[in-house]
């Protein structure tokens, strides 16, 4: 009895990862579905002029999809097999960060790209990447390749959205492992220094000095810091952190204006 028991449980514990491996993979392709009518859109818009824009604009986002679902493809094949390594391709999966990225874009406006890569901070403000803007040399791009990624790039290039999937937990072992955090502390006023070692403010950081060294209508980049796993309200702690980042000039957690449709 108990052998035919255990024997349930381990069909049972496969099927349950099959399920889940099958509906990250129908997650995968339905978004994969949004990103060709984007692009179908796109075409229309761009149609009889800057016809490499198109392209240009998701092709990076639509790269790394793909390579979501061919993963996950095979995790799928690979679950029935002796392959140790199935069920993990399927929980380490990036999906849970591509979505963000795409809710991200699909509430905002005049999308430049997804996915943009950019470098700095220069010693003179270079153009930003937007809507309509030719590449000059030495003007609009640098020589080095981008060291940082912005995840969208709208509003013909005055918003700059950076999706992060920190969650309270990380952000409060982070603090710890720098002896930050402390529940007991008496201290109402966090410092932008003492904090300068977790890796968010580090990020925040480093948006904020290298959108400094764009310019675009004559101002810089807005930078806006999604993070759709922080739970507002549950640590005062946690709150400080998005405080510090917003005394840096990081928007964190703000409302993105409603403007993309596919129709």
């Amino acid at each position: 009895m108990r052998s035919t028991h255990d024997q349930n449980g381990v069909t049972h514990h496969a099927t349950t990862k099959l399920t889940a491996s099958e509906d990250l993979l129908k997650r995968a392709k339905s978004l994969q579905s949004e990103i060709e009518r984007f692009g179908s859109h796109l075409e229309k818009m761009y149609d009889g002029y800057f016809q490499h824009v198109p392209a240009y604009m998701y092709s990076s986002f639509n790269n790394s999809l793909r390579a979501e679902i061919e993963s996950l493809e095979r995790a799928v094949q690979d679950l029935d097999s002796t392959d140790p390594l199935a069920a993990h391709r399927a929980q380490s999966t990036n999906l849970p960060f591509l979505e963000p990225v795409w809710d991200t874009a699909k509430r905002s406006r005049d999308i430049v790209k997804l996915r943009c890569a950019v470098s700095g901070p220069f010693k003179k403000q270079v153009l930003a990447p937007g809507t309509r803007i030719v590449r000059t040399q030495g003007e609009s791009q640098s020589f080095r390749a981008g060291n940082l990624v912005v995840d969208v790039v709208a509003d013909g290039g005055q918003s700059w959205y950076k999706v992060s999937s920190m969650t309270n937990k990380r952000l409060l072992f982070d603090m710890a492992k720098e002896a930050v955090y402390c529940g007991d502390s008496d201290e109402d006023e966090a410092d932008v220094q003492d904090y300068s070692d977790i890796p968010l403010l580090k990020l925040a950081r480093n948006l904020a000095e290298t959108a400094r060294g764009y310019r675009i209508q004559n101002r810089s980049p807005t930078v806006y810091l999604v993070l759709p796993r922080i739970i507002l309200g549950e640590h005062a702690e946690v709150n400080k952190i998005l405080d510090t980042c917003r005394s840096i000039g990081i928007k964190c957690n703000e409302a993105v204006t409603t403007g993309l449709n596919l129709k």
